[in-house]
């Protein structure tokens, strides 16, 4: 049977109806199959303003999808200006596009957030210095919160209680929580290693009784190479309550030697010893002039005279310190047996 024929079979109110509806679907068909041409029409302008510039691409593709949603709203109030809806009809399709529109505006915060470099604007905007390696948590954080906020809104455009929800969710996640809380507990430790930096891979580190190299700072914990070349696995949040202590940010390092000279010494001999070894101190260029010194402290209970030797190290890795330390030592005790035979002016050795 031709479709007039239908139409004309029936009621006039019936007939009316049925050619607005039909119309209408005609109408958000051609919006729907045409949307990637209207798409195409509304870039236009914006692909020729922004091709060539640094963040084009990305604008594009941030406002491709949200425009897409935006055709498909735009069908929609087509669809329902022809119909001329009752309330009970024209409330469910605008419960319908007032969420699209809310899905489409979400969208849209949530491919910014993807793609934008959060560390950097925050540092820019707060001053405050953040790690770019925070940038996958502030982006999953972020993302979570427009999806969390996004859903309890298209909720409550379809009259859903959101507060029963939550509060539904909160008693299920009291247990989740509960076991999850060491996880959790290491995942604000890596933000706390990561924002404070207290340390970086490669450096050496002694945590507690734990020496050595740092060779990884993962999610949950931070790898330590020892000295024995033990591999030591330590939860951050473990790290984030215990003292640091970073030995490869040391500027210089500290020196404190004790030299025994025997009892036969003179006092002309210790005076000797005492002025040759403030030079050679002096003379060491690994040596901080303004801080070493060379003192005679105490008379040992045997008559031993002990002198101390103290100072800054100019050097911070461990080798060159201790060898440092070693040329102090070998020259203390050169000049201990150059003292030992050193003859004052005036007095015969006969």
């Amino acid at each position: 049977m031709p479709f007039d024929s239908i139409l004309g079979a029936l009621d006039p109110p019936l007939r009316q109806t049925a050619l607005r509806l039909l119309i209408a679907l005609v109408a958000f068909l051609l919006t729907w199959l045409l949307r990637h041409l209207l798409l195409n029409l509304a870039l236009a302008p914006f692909r020729r303003r922004l091709e060539g510039t640094p963040f084009g691409r990305s604008v594009i593709e941030i406002v491709s999808q949200p425009i897409l949603i935006g055709v498909i709203v735009l069908g929609l109030l087509i669809a329902m200006a022809i119909l001329g809806l009752d309330a009970s009809a024209d409330s469910f399709l605008r419960a319908i596009i007032n969420s699209l529109v809310l899905l489409a505006v979400a969208t849209a915060l949530y491919r910014i957030v993807q793609i934008a470099p959060l560390a950097a604007g925050l540092s820019a905007a707060t001053g405050v210095i953040v790690d770019k390696r925070l940038d996958p948590f502030l982006n999953a954080a972020l993302r979570l919160v427009i999806l969390v906020m996004a859903s309890a809104l298209i909720l409550q455009e379809w009259g859903v209680n959101v507060s029963a929800i939550v509060a539904g969710l909160g008693i299920g996640s009291l247990a989740i929580s509960l076991a999850a809380q060491d996880t959790v507990a290491n995942l604000f430790g890596f933000v706390s290693i990561v924002a404070d930096r207290p340390f970086s891979v490669g450096d050496y580190i002694a945590v507690m009784d734990i020496e050595g190299t740092v060779e990884h700072v993962g999610l949950r914990s931070t790898a330590i190479r020892k000295l024995d070349q033990a591999r030591v696995m330590i939860p951050n949040s473990l790290l984030n309550r215990v003292a640091i202590t970073n030995w490869s940010r040391l500027q210089k390092r500290r020196f404190q030697l004790s030299l025994t000279a025997p009892a036969s010494l003179q006092s002309a001999q210790l005076d000797w010893l005492l002025g040759a070894l403030r030079q050679r101190l002096a003379e060491m260029p690994k040596v901080e002039r303004n801080t070493s010194e060379a003192l005679f402290t105490r008379i040992n209970d045997n008559g031993s005279l002990l002198i101390e030797l103290r100072g800054y190290i100019l050097e911070v890795t461990w080798s060159e310190y201790m060898r440092a330390v070693e040329r102090i030592n070998l020259s203390a005790l050169d000049l201990l047996r150059q003292a030992q035979t050193f003859v004052p002016s005036g007095k015969d050795t006969a």
